[in-house]
């Protein structure tokens, strides 16, 4: 297929809780359309996913698509953009598993893992079921763990782990057979490639004083051309951004910890009370007191703070030739 210019790329970010940084998509409506969206998308953590029935088609930022099949897994990096669609004869239904290996694994070397597939081709991405079927059985057992109420976090971290372990051994095989894997695969004019150093960046320090005019040298650009280049690919300001990941960091600890809200404040990066406050209840519409209250009295949901607004990405497309 080749490279689609017109393509817009989306940023979807995934709440991911302190205590346990997994979130499962699954269930029977994640059943993918047969019609080619003209969306890409990509994300501030790492999707494993499972094709559970049918095939279809994986499509990256830089025009190039890979089949899949029943039963084969998908390991995509954060920041990578990407969509999916089913044939049109066998329709895919698919969950997916989003997390961060360096919080899920943080005295492992596996979490290094996400940063190591930045440099890898996309059809390392795809995980055959006849190559690695093990991957496909630790998918299995991963989805219908965290699928359960009560969830059994050792478990679950258990088979996640033996899971990066076989995309570990896949991707060595991978790169043994085919010597054009190196760095900077990715550079595309999607954009992405440019400012993704500024996406991990924040996400590891987002504690730290940070500005503007620093992550504009992260990316060897301009100010102004950073600027244009990051609203271009996420559609709002870099300062948003960062003060959205905080917000998203500080309704973490506001749940998962008894850290008054100044300490909290201070924990997500936030250089005064009166900014954290100022910014919570942009984003939120709630003070932070508030949202504490009723997360814990079961009023609130844990949903994220909404970075953009969505056309129903969270819903199969529909398919305009099919009846729904």
């Amino acid at each position: 297929m080749s490279r689609n210019h017109k393509k817009v790329v989306e940023y979807r970010n995934y709440y991911l809780p302190n205590n346990f940084p997994v979130l499962l998509l699954t269930g029977p409506k994640w059943i993918i359309s047969p019609v080619a969206s003209s969306t890409l998308h990509f994300h501030n953590c790492l999707e494993l996913g499972y094709c559970h029935e049918g095939s279809g088609t994986l499509e990256f930022g830089n025009g190039k698509s890979f089949r899949f099949s029943a039963g084969d897994v998908t390991c995509i990096p954060r920041n990578i953009p990407h969509t999916t669609y089913s044939d049109r004869d066998a329709l895919s239904r698919w969950s997916w598993i989003f997390l961060q290996p360096e919080r899920l694994f943080p005295n492992s070397a596996l979490h290094a893992i996400n940063a190591t597939l930045f440099q890898h081709p996309p059809d390392s991405y795809i995980v055959p079921n006849e190559m690695v079927p093990r991957g496909s059985l630790l998918m299995e057992a991963s989805i219908e763990e965290l699928a359960v109420a009560d969830v059994d976090h050792h478990l679950a971290k258990a088979y996640l782990f033996t899971l990066f372990l076989e995309v570990a051994r896949f991707h060595s095989k991978m790169s043994e057979a085919d010597t054009s894997f190196h760095t900077g695969y990715w550079q595309s004019e999607t954009g992405i490639s440019r400012i993704a150093p500024v996406l991990d960046y924040i996400e590891e320090n987002y504690m730290n004083p940070i500005s503007v005019e620093e992550l504009a040298q992260i990316c060897h650009l301009s100010l102004t051309h950073f600027r244009r280049t990051f609203e271009s690919v996420m559609h709002i300001s870099p300062l948003y951004y960062l003060n959205s990941v905080r917000i998203e960091k500080a309704c973490d600890f506001l749940v998962n910890t008894d850290a008054n809200i100044l300490a909290i404040a201070q924990m997500a990066g936030f250089s005064t009370p009166s900014n954290f406050h100022r910014q919570f209840g942009r984003m939120m519409r709630i003070t932070p007191s508030e949202y504490r209250r009723s997360m814990r009295e079961g009023k609130l949901t844990a949903d994220p703070p909404n970075n953009m607004e969505y056309n129903g990405w969270l819903e199969p497309e529909a398919d305009p030739g099919q009846e729904t």
